[in-house]
């Protein structure tokens, strides 16, 4: 617990502007998704390529090597993602195995999302809950706005990174038949990750000292 506090301490040691900062950004990020300011102007972009594209497929004096890359250009536009759209592409995908039997045999099952989700992020779940239980204790004495920020911050960021791992593991098929294969062997990726993170930080500190 001393070790999560000093860490808490040290997070919270941040500069109030740069928390500032993330946060109008967080904002700016969530205006623009909202009133759709990029994607009308990305849009419109298209738009008029895919206009001047089509006046040019008008003239009959270009090859038809010419008017087949002209074709797969406007394909390309038309179907051309932004870094949004892969992000969310990528968050709301299903499930490789869609949490259903793979098969009609009933020993072959697919994985459970939930015991997935659980098994591929225990260890950031702790640290959620690590990060609210210091809050909560070391609530009194501190610039109470900062830690609420700090906190939802963190707690934000971890939820993210969460998703994200959780997605990534989920691209592995079921193993050997049976999804408890791919539930130790997340669980032993999050060890590995927790014990070269404390390797890490370990190294760190007697540097210092």
């Amino acid at each position: 617990m001393d070790k999560i506090l000093s860490f808490y301490k040290t997070l919270s040691a941040v500069s109030s502007k740069i928390v500032i900062l993330l946060a109008i950004v967080l904002v700016v990020i969530f205006v623009d998704n909202t009133l759709q300011f990029s994607s009308n102007f990305v849009m419109s972009q298209k738009q008029d390529i895919i206009g001047k594209i089509n006046e040019n497929l008008k003239d009959t004096t270009i090859t038809s090597a010419e008017r087949d890359y002209l074709i797969k250009n406007r394909a390309d536009i038309l179907t051309h993602k932004t870094w949004k759209d892969n992000i969310y592409d990528f968050i709301t995908m299903p499930s490789i195995n869609d949490f259903m039997p793979i098969s009609g045999d009933n020993d072959k099952k697919g994985k459970n999302a939930c015991w997935q989700f659980i098994s591929s992020t225990w260890w950031i779940l702790i640290f959620m809950l690590a990060i609210l239980i210091v809050f909560i204790t070391t609530i009194k004495g501190s610039d109470l706005k900062t830690m609420i920020l700090l906190t939802v911050l963190y707690e934000v960021i971890a939820l993210f990174i969460a998703v994200v791992v959780y997605k990534i593991l989920d691209l592995i098929p079921v193993l050997f038949e049976h999804p408890g294969w791919n539930y130790a062997l997340n669980f032993i990726s999050g060890l590995v990750i927790v014990s070269l993170f404390g390797y890490i930080v370990n190294k760190k500190q007697s540097k210092s000292e």
